[in-house]
């Protein structure tokens, strides 16, 4: 994980990335996206995302992905795995 001492998110405020169970609607969508804009401007975006794919990570907004993306992309593989 040497990759994360370049990551954007380092310093920042844990629930930028973490919303709150409860959270939901509109008020989740803002949290969301104030973490993907720290994220599409990271270096290490790649590597970020496919550490959170590769562990099935379930919480918080990792590579710009939020957890029911991840879900999708993990699908998507599963039915059209790369050759």
């Amino acid at each position: 994980m040497e990759w994360l001492s370049l990551a954007h998110c380092r310093g920042q405020p844990t629930e930028i990335f973490f919303s709150d169970e409860n959270e939901r609607g509109a008020k989740m969508r803002r949290n969301e996206l104030r973490a993907k804009q720290i994220c599409w401007s990271c270096p290490v975006l790649v590597a970020c995302r496919n550490y959170a794919l590769n562990r099935h990570e379930q919480y918080g907004i990792w590579g710009a992905l939020t957890p029911s993306e991840r879900r999708h992309v993990l699908a998507a593989f599963a039915r059209h795995p790369l050759r």
